[in-house]
């Protein structure tokens, strides 16, 4: 069926069975290839529900996250920094009085879900950005100065920097995936990291996952790999890219 006559189609059941849908909450996103850059233009585009012209934006917040036609995550990652910050300012203004120990797990608890992070791009450049707001917020909460060796700021929080901390939930996410039961999702995983490469997400963070930690990519696609084995790799990779002298 022609996508005009489908889109009729369905338009006239909605009608039939007495559908409306709210246009104010509907909005248009064209998804252009990543590396089309010859694609023609089509912001003259319109698009209708219910007789009213749906509005072609850029990019759009789905289920917490933002969607956008560039295919980047530069835009969700902002968002994220800047609830982020927020959340660590009110932890300071309403635990200001508290040790250093205790406002550290407040930290944690409260500011540091990243809800989502799993899909996001790692090589994308905004999460230096966020890293740094992250070590800044450590600062903040050990009261040292801004410029302090950012290499002893996982040390006082007893974890790993937020870098590592996010390549290991994302691996712990393509691992459950890859071992999952449903074949489906087996099969997208496979297909993103084994044959998509560096033209999708799933292979360019598996391809910055093995760079970084040198870990051989078919042995992420075994249970070999568990992950508290990756957990200890991450472990030993920021041991090894400290300076002993820095760390005692």
């Amino acid at each position: 069926m022609d996508p005009i006559d489908q889109f009729t189609s369905n338009s006239a059941t909605a009608s039939d069975f007495d559908v409306v849908f709210n246009d104010s909450k509907s909005k248009c996103l064209v998804n252009r290839h990543r590396y089309a850059s010859y694609c023609s233009s089509v912001d003259d585009v319109c698009f209708f529900t219910g007789g009213y012209n749906i509005e072609v934006v850029g990019s759009w917040p789905h289920l917490g996250h933002v969607v956008s036609d560039s295919h980047g995550d530069g835009l969700d990652v902002s968002q994220r920094r800047c609830k982020f910050i927020g959340q660590v300012n009110n932890v300071l203004g309403w635990f200001s009085k508290l040790d250093c120990d205790t406002k550290t797990k407040l930290f944690k608890s409260y500011c540091s879900d990243f809800y989502g992070c799993e899909l996001w791009d790692l090589s994308d450049v905004s999460m230096q950005s966020l890293c740094t707001s992250w070590r800044l917020a450590l600062c903040r909460i050990w009261k040292l100065p801004y410029n302090c060796h950012k290499s002893i700021l996982h040390i006082l929080s007893g974890d790993l920097p937020l870098m590592d901390i996010l390549c290991e939930r994302f691996y712990n996410f393509i691992h459950t995936c890859v071992n999952s039961v449903n074949g489906l999702v087996k099969y997208v995983v496979r297909q993103g990291i084994l044959f998509s490469g560096m033209k999708s997400w799933i292979g360019r963070n598996v391809q910055f996952l093995s760079e970084r930690y040198q870990v051989c990519i078919p042995d992420m696609l075994t249970h070999s790999l568990a992950e508290s084995n990756f957990t200890r790799i991450c472990q030993r990779h920021v041991e090894n890219s400290m300076d002993p002298e820095v760390f005692w």
